[in-house]
């Protein structure tokens, strides 16, 4: 803004003086201020995180060894949640006598925890021993064996019962597994496949010349047997059922040519 002094001249005889151009003043050239916006908070991820505290080629120290505690937690986690899926919840009692009961089993498996349910079934010989009431009980032979699958409340139980293998109970000594495959019935039925004891054989002896299985030997070959066919007459072959021969070729069967034979044929 410019200040003049009066002048005692007439008012008309004042000169035009421009407005200024707003344009021209620095001031008013510069840009209004932004409003700002309030941006949601958003949740970073540990990679971002990790990468903003990167220092030039490596991690903090006290960043990478909280790191390594939190990745071991997590594989400790995730090695107790498999270990936990693999555990069981039942076992098999085996090498019991017939005349076993469900109350014997539960007498027995009841202080190694809460017991759901308890199965007995019969490994080998006879399989029901009561014929019905009022009827006598059946003969026992000494092949009458019977297992039974106790199944607990609790993955704990089962280690408890496991302790058990090896006492007797009702005179037998009784094994606690956690696979059927180790009960003795099953290893007596895969070595044997008809539960009876396989004989003792000696050992084969090679066929060799040299060496030849003796005469009475069971792993010799036997020799065939000669049959001897009786021959049956025949009135038009006679005694032999085999056709006569015929003639014997003469000279004129051949043709000859040049000093050479050959058996007539179509020319």
């Amino acid at each position: 803004m410019r200040i003049r002094c009066p002048d005692t001249s007439p008012s008309n005889s004042f000169a035009f003086v421009p407005t200024p151009n707003p344009t021209s003043n620095p001031v008013a050239k510069r840009r209004p201020p932004k409003t700002l916006v309030a941006v949601p908070t958003l949740r970073r991820s540990s990679s971002s995180l990790r990468r903003r505290e990167q220092i030039p080629g490596k991690l903090k120290r006290t960043d990478s060894a909280s790191l390594a505690a939190k990745k071991e937690q997590r594989r400790g986690d995730t090695r107790f949640k498999t270990d936990r899926k693999r555990q069981y919840s039942f076992v098999y009692a085996g090498n019991l006598k017939a005349t076993i009961t469900e109350d014997q089993l539960r007498a027995r498996f009841s202080a190694c925890g809460p017991i759901i349910r308890i199965v007995i079934r019969c490994s080998s010989g006879q399989p029901q021993m009561t014929f019905g009431e009022g009827k006598p009980r059946a003969m026992v032979g000494p092949r009458d064996r019977k297992y039974a699958s106790i199944e607990f409340r609790d993955s704990m139980g089962y280690l408890r019962a496991l302790q058990l293998n090896g006492q007797l109970l009702d005179g037998v000594e009784m094994i606690v597994c956690t696979s059927a495959a180790d009960l003795p019935e099953a290893k007596q039925t895969v070595c044997t496949p008809t539960g009876r004891s396989a004989p003792a054989q000696p050992p084969r002896i090679p066929h060799s010349p040299n060496n030849s299985p003796a005469i009475n030997s069971p792993y010799r070959t036997p020799a065939p047997i000669p049959i001897d066919i009786p021959m049956v007459p025949n009135e038009k072959l006679g005694w032999n059922s085999k056709p006569p021969d015929g003639p014997a070729p003469t000279e004129g069967d051949r043709f000859r040519f040049l000093g050479l034979s050959f058996a007539k044929c179509i020319i």
